[in-house]
C-alpha cells in the first residue's frame, strides 16, 4: 500500500502557498456572477442582434460569442485588464486613469459605455473596501475608485484583481471567461436557448478563451 499523506495545518505551511490560496479564492470571488456589479442586467448588443434578426439560433449565438470573444473582447478588454492590472501594481495612478479614460472613449454605443462604466465603478469601490491591505495595488485601487471619471468594467477588474493579489494572466484569463458567461446568460433571458446549451458553448470556446488570454497577456508583458 502507498504512503497516506495529508495536508500541513495552515501554521505549517508556506507563506506564499497561503497566498497563492488567497489569490485563487480572491479571484474566484471577483470572477462570480454574483459579485454585485450589476453586469448581468446588460446585453451588450446582443438584444438588438436577436431583434434584428442576426441571431436565430443556437449555432448563430454560438458562431456570435466566439466572434466576440475572439476579435473584441480579446484584442479588447482582456489588454485593458493586463494594463490596468501592470499600473496598479507599480503604483501609476496617471498612467491608470489614463487608460481608464482611453478604454471609456474606445466604447461607441451608449450602451456599451454604460455596461461598462456603472459596473465597473461598483466593482472599483466594492474591492477597494474589502482590500484592506497598505500595499501599492490595492492603494491604487482606492485611488481609482475615487476618482471622478469613469472606470470601464475591465480596468476596474484588472486594478481589483491586483489588489488582491491576483496573478495578471489569471486576472486576464478570468475576465474573458466571465465576459462570454456574461453575454451567454443574456441569451438565456432573451432566446429560446436552455443551460445545458448555453454550457456546451461555453466549454467549446475553452481553446479561444485560453489562446486570446496568452496572446494579449503576452503582448503586453513584453512592452
Amino acid at each position: 500500500t502507498g504512503v497516506q499523506t495529508c495536508a500541513l495545518p495552515i501554521f505549517m505551511r508556506d507563506a506564499s502557498d497561503l497566498n497563492e490560496a488567497h489569490a485563487r479564492l480572491a479571484l474566484l470571488q471577483l470572477a462570480d456572477s454574483a459579485f454585485p456589479t450589476g453586469l448581468f442586467a446588460f446585453s451588450h448588443g446582443l438584444e438588438t442582434m436577436i431583434q434584428d434578426g442576426a441571431i436565430r439560433s443556437v449555432d448563430s449565438l454560438e458562431a456570435h460569442v466566439r466572434d466576440w470573444v475572439g476579435w473584441v473582447v480579446g484584442p479588447g478588454d482582456a489588454v485593458f485588464v493586463a494594463a490596468a492590472h501592470r499600473s496598479g501594481s507599480v503604483g501609476d495612478l496617471d498612467t491608470l486613469l489614463a487608460i481608464a479614460d482611453h478604454a471609456h472613449a474606445l466604447r461607441l454605443p451608449r450602451e456599451a459605455r454604460d455596461a461598462a462604466s456603472r459596473p465597473g465603478g461598483r466593482m472599483a469601490s466594492l474591492v477597494a473596501l474589502i482590500a484592506g491591505s497598505p500595499d501599492t495595488a490595492a492603494v491604487s485601487l482606492r485611488a481609482l475608485a475615487k476618482s471622478a471619471g469613469p472606470i470601464p468594467f475591465p480596468v476596474a477588474f484588472g486594478a481589483a484583481a491586483a489588489a488582491l493579489g491576483v496573478p495578471v494572466t489569471d486576472a486576464v484569463l478570468a475576465s474573458i471567461q466571465g465576459a462570454a458567461s456574461s453575454l451567454l446568460g443574456a441569451a438565456l433571458r432573451l432566446m429560446r436557448v436552455d443551460h445545458e446549451q448555453v454550457q456546451l458553448i461555453l466549454r467549446r470556446l475553452a481553446p479561444i478563451v485560453i489562446e486570446r488570454s496568452e496572446e494579449h497577456t503576452s503582448e503586453l508583458q513584453s512592452h
